[in-house]
């Protein structure tokens, strides 16, 4: 992988985890004891974190490592809708026997809606 294939992956994922528990730089900046400057400078992809902070953040988010070095896939984007966020990691959270039972009852719910939007 490439410094810049690693900054890029970086940034995708610390990115990600904002999103995900609603962080702005300035709590990045407080977990990692930096200034907020320095986040600023990794999103925008002017310097690269030290490994001490890569590993705080891993242990703050309780992911390994490694994931800041994951290229990026379809699980990165980033996603703006807080019911939808709820939703995906409740879906994520359950196990396999559990995870069809929560999709069965979503289309119960939207067979429901289109059964009263027909009637109207």
């Amino acid at each position: 992988m490439t410094t810049e294939a690693a900054r890029d992956a970086f940034v995708d994922r610390l990115l990600l985890e904002m999103d995900r528990h609603h962080y702005n730089q300035k709590d990045i900046a407080t977990i990692c004891n930096v200034a907020q400057q320095t986040v600023s400078d990794w999103i925008l992809k002017k310097k690269f974190p030290r490994m001490e902070a890569i590993g705080i953040l891993a242990e703050h988010f309780n992911i390994p490592i490694a994931a800041f070095y994951e290229e990026k896939n379809k699980e990165s984007i980033i996603i703006s809708d807080d019911g939808l966020r709820e939703i995906i990691n409740i879906y994520k959270s359950l196990n396999s026997d559990n995870r069809p039972k929560l999709l069965e009852l979503g289309r119960l719910f939207l067979n429901e809606q289109r059964n009263k939007e027909e009637k109207q």
